[in-house]
């Protein structure tokens, strides 16, 4: 699930804030999400470019946006990158994530843990085309210490580990106003995978059709149908532990 802590700092709202809505892809290694999906200034989707967080300035510790040059970032603004080592022991996931660099919340490299609890994928029956791709499920996450991993731990059979390092990218449904996350992930050094995430919206720009799950899984997989040079995928990053 995206992260809450950007959803707090930005002031996003999220329709369903209970379940996750992701795509994934099977994707090669050494690449970057322009790689996958190309923006234009006319297109459907865009960098954020009516909040975009790449234009979000801190100027003399205030708040600014600078509007002028938002199109002089790059087309897919890459905001966040960092380690994310997860721990599997059930249907909990622990991790821990060690922020290499950012463009707007983490001002210096830090550890953050977070524990996760994972439900199943819930099946769709909208009748979409491409919506059995789409994986809905319910999970918490919560910020922790070392020592909570350690508590939740007790009593759950270890399965493994994933290291994976992640690049962020967030665009915009100019359509819609949905934001959505795109995620491209080097798992153990040896295989790579992209994703594609419903984020939320901010509460300025409300999105058509409120509250529409299908219409939200539509424009998901509108955005997936996007992409190139990758292929569909339903592994979990369970798939890829290094035992």
């Amino acid at each position: 699930m995206f992260d809450e802590r950007l959803m707090k700092y930005f002031g996003w709202v999220r329709e369903f804030p209970e379940f996750e809505y992701e795509l994934k892809f099977d994707a090669p290694l050494k690449k970057s999400v322009s790689d996958f999906l190309e923006i234009g200034e006319n297109d459907r989707y865009s960098p954020l470019n009516i909040f975009l967080i790449g234009a979000f300035k801190t100027i003399e510790g205030t708040s600014k946006w600078d509007m002028d040059n938002a199109w002089n970032y790059n087309r897919l603004r890459k905001v966040d990158s960092e380690l994310v080592v997860s721990h599997y022991c059930g249907d909990m996931v622990a991790v821990q994530r060690l922020v290499k660099h950012s463009d707007v919340l983490y001002t210096t490299d830090k550890n953050l843990f977070d524990i996760k609890i994972k439900g199943e994928s819930i099946p769709l029956n909208f009748g979409i085309k491409g919506e059995k791709q789409v994986m809905k499920r319910k999970e918490s996450v919560e910020s922790a210490t070392l020592s909570d991993i350690l508590r939740e731990m007790t009593g759950r059979k270890f399965e493994g580990s994933v290291e994976k390092f992640v690049e962020y990218y967030f665009v915009q449904d100019e359509e819609t106003n949905r934001v959505f996350e795109l995620s491209y992930a080097t798992c153990n050094s040896k295989f790579a995978q992209l994703e594609v995430e419903y984020v939320g919206f901010d509460s300025d720009f409300i999105p058509k059709n409120l509250n529409d799950e299908r219409q939200l899984i539509s424009d998901l997989i509108n955005l997936g149908n996007s992409l190139v040079n990758v292929k569909p995928s339903k592994k979990n990053k369970r798939d890829f532990i290094s035992r």
